[in-house]
């Protein structure tokens, strides 16, 4: 699962001309970006792009959009013609935050130097503030550079914050010294409910899982979802600790654990084979529940790619019904269609 900075695609109804400028700033053309600025009046135009599932939107500017793919002269061009930009004071601050996963201090900088808010929150970066994005992608130049202008750690927002990112990114040693010396909250609710403990098992982070707990951190808590730290397991090694603390020492019951969201749906949405064959030898009754959200785990197989076949095989030899119905009256073999999943529709039809 990714929790921060996920690469949003552009949507295909921009213009062609639109398409093309932002194709020229990504790959750093400076002499077409040159031009483009020589002909333009008044700047204002932002342009609308979503997530691979097509569940957030965002509005991007193209200053953003130069300093998320580290276009250091393109950024300098858009300042010699500032003028342009009526909107360059706002603008910039979303840039500082799209250019800080590149973990380049000159260009962070140079934002910094133009007006840059240090606390401002990227949208693109999960509602993240630069301190935050800097921890995630390892920028010790940039943590540090923010540290020395005292941005403050704690934030208290409803964004990916200071407390996930090191949870999920950082040493234990890192994350305890932030912890105990700067109070962070072992237990903040982030964007979507997401809790420094979900965001540790997100990334297989074992030995911050042991110091959050160690510090009193929650393991009953869920995402927005109904997700809990065994669904964000990102491995079996993961998984296997926390169903100890868990479900073995009696914290929770697996039902409990599966009840919002089906565990087997997304562990077949990862394509995690590992994590699927695991939870058929352990917690095969799952799949016989009643419930009819496990109507749903079928739908899952619309989502994987190398393990299709495999998964399709094992729920149908313990006699899953694939021509169950969704809310819509749709099945399996309707969304198969309609997105083209060639390898799934062959199944279904033998």
């Amino acid at each position: 699962m990714k929790i921060l900075f996920t690469l949003f695609a552009i949507h295909s109804f921009l213009s062609v001309s639109a398409q093309k400028i932002l194709d020229d700033i990504k790959s750093g053309n400076t002499e077409k970006v040159q031009k483009w600025l020589e002909k333009a009046d008044q700047i204002t135009e932002t342009y609308t792009k979503s997530d691979e599932t097509n569940t957030t939107t965002i509005n991007l500017n193209v200053i953003e959009w130069a300093a998320f793919h580290n276009q250091t002269e393109i950024i300098e061009l858009f300042i010699q013609n500032k003028d342009k930009f009526p909107n360059f004071g706002q603008w910039i601050n979303p840039a500082l935050g799209a250019s800080t996963h590149n973990c380049n201090l000159e260009l962070f900088k140079l934002l910094v130097e133009e007006g840059a808010k240090l606390d401002y929150r990227c949208q693109m970066c999960n509602d993240a503030p630069p301190v935050a994005i800097a921890l995630s992608y390892n920028c010790d130049e940039i943590f540090s550079y923010l540290k020395s202008q005292k941005v403050p750690m704690i934030t208290n927002g409803t964004g990916f914050d200071v407390i996930h990112a090191a949870a999920a990114s950082s040493s234990v040693e890192q994350l305890k010294e932030l912890v105990e010396k700067e109070g962070l909250d072992i237990n903040q609710k982030g964007k979507e409910g997401l809790t420094p403990m979900l965001s540790a098992a997100d990334k297989g982070k074992i030995d911050n899982i042991k110091y959050l707990l160690s510090k009193g951190a929650l393991l009953t808590e869920k995402d927005s979802e109904g997700r809990t730290a065994l669904h964000f397991a990102m491995n079996l090694e993961t998984f296997v600790f926390l169903e100890e603390k868990m479900i073995k020492s009696g914290l929770m019951t697996i039902e409990m654990v599966d009840k919002d969201d089906p565990l087997f749906i997304y562990v077949i949405e990862q394509d995690n084979k590992e994590l699927f064959d695991y939870l058929m030898i352990h917690y095969k009754s799952l799949l016989k529940s009643k419930d009819k959200d496990k109507n749903h785990i079928a739908m899952a197989l619309l989502y994987t790619s190398e393990n299709t076949v495999y998964f399709f095989q094992q729920l149908k030899k313990n006699k899953f019904n694939f021509d169950s119905k969704n809310n819509q009256g749709k099945d399996l073999a309707f969304y198969a269609k309609k997105m083209g999943k060639k390898d799934l529709l062959e199944l279904l039809n033998k």
